[in-house]
């Protein structure tokens, strides 16, 4: 790689990393350098602009895994956008702005009652509408198995059908209410031989009959701990 080639890459991871830092508030400085196990000084080295004395470079493995810590595509602080089955309804960096509520499970799941008495907010960090929220998983339902795991404590990103969510794709991660009960769940949905079932991760969890619940949201992406 060129000199300019590596000097426009540096300034790239530079400029997104602040945006990504700018979103987790007042200390994020000090709370991503907890969390990579780095000195908050070098992360404040990090953002230093070109030319500046002290300045650090973000090397490729730190910058896999500052886009870990914050749950964005692998290569997204190299410039890359998010990719996914669902359609993208704004820019990336109009995303990565928004700050959305971290909810309890409870009912009902309305737009009012979303915000209501809520003080956390995390970075949105993929494209989602304003309506959607971040929620903690409760328990280890959803992780076990080889693919993509959602273990207790992790935070999903769900984006509610309301926000114009038309259809479902088999194998997208869901919250769903039982309808005979207020009864939320978290499980990933699946399309086989014309039925339609709501399925965990972890080895042994029951298979759920789609048509006994209702979908209230799709998740879009976690944030793991």
């Amino acid at each position: 790689m060129k000199n300019e080639q590596k000097m426009h890459l540096q300034e790239m991871r530079r400029e997104r990393l602040i945006i990504l830092i700018d979103n987790l508030g007042v200390g994020g400085q000090k709370r991503l350098a907890e969390a990579l196990g780095i000195a908050a000084d070098y992360v404040s080295r990090l953002l230093y602009p070109p030319g500046k004395k002290g300045k650090k470079g973000i090397s490729g493995d730190m910058a896999r895994r500052i886009e870990q810590y914050f749950a964005v595509q692998i290569g997204w602080l190299d410039g890359l956008e998010q990719t996914g089955q669902r359609p993208v309804r704004q820019k990336a960096a109009q995303a990565l702005a928004k700050t959305l509520p971290l909810l309890a499970w409870t009912l009902p799941l309305s737009h009012e009652q979303l915000r209501k008495g809520t003080t956390v907010h995390y970075p949105a960090m993929v494209q989602c509408s304003a309506l959607a929220y971040w929620l903690p998983v409760r328990d280890d339902t959803m992780s076990g198995s080889a693919g993509t795991n959602y273990p207790k404590g992790a935070l999903i990103l769900v984006e509610p059908m309301t926000a114009g969510i038309t259809e479902l794709v088999s194998g997208d991660k869901v919250i769903a209410k039982r309808c005979d009960s207020a009864e939320l769940i978290f499980r990933r949905y699946v399309e086989e031989a014309g039925h339609q079932w709501l399925k965990g991760n972890m080895p042994g969890c029951p298979t759920l009959n789609a048509d006994e619940y209702m979908i209230l949201g799709v998740v879009l992406g976690a944030w793991l701990p």
